[in-house]
């Protein structure tokens, strides 16, 4: 086959041309998020670590991918002149790939630990991420021309949950060779070995996979003399995609003011090994891919807006968790709490990063999407690269400050004191994440999606059937003493807090067939929302 044919964008997509795509979409994300999972996150704050890293070269590592997303604004120029995204997209997403062979050799010339080191890796870094804004300003509205609009959250939700399968065996994997390797030698060298074997077996395998992935063309637009300012400006304009991007920034800004230094505080504060953070990771990866199953159907059938709610709550409240890992020492409740907070992370984790991409994919128009979801990835990079360095430098701040509560007892019998909680920097950061996060969820509620639930017809359902479960069970006392208790009125906008006290094994799909129809929202056109164009292509049963 030709590389112009390959290349060449497709006018009209048959069923089976659809299908054959979903297919190579679906296996491009499993390669792609196997060898993130072994080059991001706690791999790649670990690494830098090892080179020397303080607290402010993690917040600006974890910034830099973020603040590169800046430079989608001229690939939207790109895209929108050449027209022909597939190029785009594998070329620079394949330059970006090989960028992993000097970073992973970094420990082999370098002295560490040292300042050069962490200079060099935060210098490729950056020009990875200028690389990856390229690729995301086109990949993210091909897909979305691909996916049929129909079963956005059941097809992503399977797609996220085969790639993270493959990311926790590759996580745990990765995680006993490192273990092993740390005690024979340089442990930065054994991350050196991830890297290039991820690159090698998975990484290149990606832009193999895009090959076979067809692109549907792009509409043109109605004014052909539309100047490329008034093209990337035009969301910016649209007031409903606004209050969407403007949720984005404050949501991305209050969850990395915290996310990126899970890892940190678990290396450095509770002096856990490496093994068992990869291994808490994956717990974490492991109830992702169990509530996908349940957050997929659930976007598809309420909407997205609602199902936002409900994850960012979950997520909120999970930050609360990590206030009592401050009980100071080797203590033996400390595993359990952050398995159960890994628990409620990936539950928090599936459901926030399907229907955030869906809602992006339903209020960008159909093939005119690139300045659509080339301002959202905007907004969502410059909240989350302000966040992880706002982060960055109040963990600084704040490491010289701590709050000791103790419990002592002097008197007839032997005295004793007792060191109950010890609040640090961290423990600091995160409780403030959690107020800003609260925040956030205010400005959630102006964005409108049209055929979404409301949220308080939603969650009386959940709970009438979490009610019914429990009486079913015979629990003692009766389940009505959870639904009368003021849990919502105490914390006032999470909603979540009535589904965490549920069984989420028992909101399988029969809980979406017990709201009826009649509570959907009233549908009425939004300010400025033109963009509701829907898919042409009907597909029958999923791909």
């Amino acid at each position: 086959m030709r590389l112009q044919t390959i290349f060449q964008p497709k006018h009209t997509l048959s069923r089976d041309e659809v299908r054959r795509g979903l297919r190579a979409l679906t296996w491009e994300g499993i390669v792609s998020t196997g060898f993130s999972s072994l080059t991001n996150s706690t791999f790649l704050v670990a690494f830098a670590l090892a080179l020397g890293a303080n607290n402010f070269h993690i917040g600006v590592l974890a910034s830099l991918p973020f603040i590169t997303d800046l430079f989608q604004v001229p690939s939207v120029w790109l895209v929108e002149r050449l027209r022909r995204r597939k190029i785009v997209v594998i070329v620079t997403w394949f330059i970006s790939l090989l960028l992993w062979i000097p970073i992973a050799l970094i420990p082999v010339v370098m002295k560490m630990p040292g300042t050069g080191a962490i200079s060099i890796l935060l210098g490729l870094m950056a020009l990875r991420g200028t690389l990856n804004a390229l690729t995301n300003c086109g990949w993210s509205s091909w897909k979305r021309d691909l996916v049929p609009q129909t079963i956005l959250g059941r097809y992503f939700a399977r797609r996220l949950s085969l790639a993270s399968t493959a990311a926790i065996v590759l996580g745990l994997s990765a995680g006993f060779f490192l273990d092993y390797w740390s005690a024979a030698g340089s442990e930065a060298i054994g991350y050196s070995f991830v890297f290039l074997f991820g690159l090698v077996f998975l990484g290149l395998a990606s832009p193999v996979l895009m090959l076979l992935v067809p692109e549907p063309t792009m509409l043109p637009t109605a004014d052909t003399k539309t100047s490329i300012v008034r093209i990337i400006t035009s969301p910016i304009r649209e007031q409903n995609y606004r209050y969407f991007m403007k949720f984005l920034m404050f949501w991305g800004f209050a969850s990395n003011m915290a996310i990126p230094f899970f890892a940190v505080f678990m290396l450095q504060y509770l002096k856990l090994t490496m093994l068992t953070v990869i291994t808490l990771t994956m717990i974490s990866e492991a109830f992702t891919i169990i509530s996908l199953r349940f957050w997929g159907p659930f976007a598809d059938r309420f909407g997205s807006k609602i199902a936002i709610y409900f994850s960012t709550s979950i997520f909120l409240l999970s930050l609360i968790g990590w206030t009592f890992t401050a009980i100071p020492g080797n203590h033996a409740l400390i595993i359990p709490m952050l398995v159960i907070l890994h628990v409620f992370t990936g539950i928090a984790v599936a459901g926030i990063t399907l229907t955030v991409g869906t809602l992006s994919f339903k209020l960008a128009p159909y093939g005119r999407a690139t300045p659509y979801l080339t301002c959202a990835s905007l907004a969502d990079s410059a909240g989350t690269g302000l966040g992880a360095l706002a982060g960055g430098v109040l963990a600084d701040l704040f490491a010289s400050r701590a709050v000791v509560l103790d419990l002592s007892w002097a008197g007839g019998f032997q005295p004793f004191q007792l060191d109950s909680l010890h609040l640090t920097g961290y423990h600091f950061l995160f409780a403030l994440a959690f107020i800003v996060g609260m925040i956030t969820l205010r400005t959630l509620e102006a964005v409108y999606e049209k055929g979404a639930i409301q949220r308080e017809a939603v969650l009386p359902t959940l709970m009438a059937h979490f009610g019914t479960f429990c009486n079913r069970v015979n629990l003692a006392p009766d389940s009505t003493y959870l639904s009368i208790f003021p849990l919502r009125r105490v914390l006032g906008k999470l909603e979540a807090i009535d589904i965490a006290v549920s069984r989420w094994s028992n909101l399988d799909s029969r809980v979406l067939q017990v709201v009826p129809a009649a509570v959907r929202e009233k549908e009425k056109k939004p300010p400025s929302c033109e963009n509701n164009s829907t898919y042409p292509i009907v597909l029958e049963g999923e791909p």
